[in-house]
């Protein structure tokens, strides 16, 4: 059976996951350079090995303490998104897990993560919540739903008119 590789880290107090088959790079980052009129979810830009990346701020995202500027860390996306990164605290790590059904991937029943302090998602395509190694409730993010969102805020804040 192949073994899915995750990364996982916690923003607030939420557990979070993203499949590493989607990360191109991770790096530690100092303060983002800000982008005047963005929308909150962008954190800001930074550069990474010579390519300026778009951070998106997951706990802007989800509306959580984004805790302290020192340690934070960008996610920068493969392919052909490797110019967008999500910002995140530090203290990420990889794991590999076994996603056939009746395993690790079950959902969590809704009561489970709402008593696991996870905040709601402002929108179902972000992903859906998980059991990891079987006890502990988290988010998996779908990059591709967490991006459109992301970009949908974007567009909607410089969107011309007239």
């Amino acid at each position: 059976m192949p073994t899915e590789r995750l990364l996982q880290f916690r923003a607030g107090t939420a557990l979070f996951a993203l499949p590493m088959a989607s990360v191109s790079e991770i790096r530690e980052v100092q303060s983002p350079t800000p982008v005047p009129g963005a929308p909150p979810v962008v954190a800001g830009l930074a550069e990474i090995r010579g390519r300026v990346v778009t951070l998106f701020d997951l706990a802007r995202v989800f509306s959580l303490d984004p805790g302290p500027d020192e340690g934070r860390l960008a996610v920068q996306f493969s392919g052909p998104r490797s110019h967008l990164a999500l910002l995140i605290p530090g203290g990420a790590h990889a794991f590999g897990t076994d996603p056939e059904p009746g395993s690790r991937w079950d959902a969590a029943l809704p009561g489970e993560v709402e008593h696991s302090g996870f905040p709601a998602p402002p929108d179902a395509a972000l992903g859906c919540p998980v059991l990891l190694d079987e006890t502990r409730p988290a988010f998996l993010l779908d990059v591709e739903g967490l991006l459109r969102y992301c970009l949908r805020a974007v567009r909607g804040r410089f969107r011309l008119t007239g």
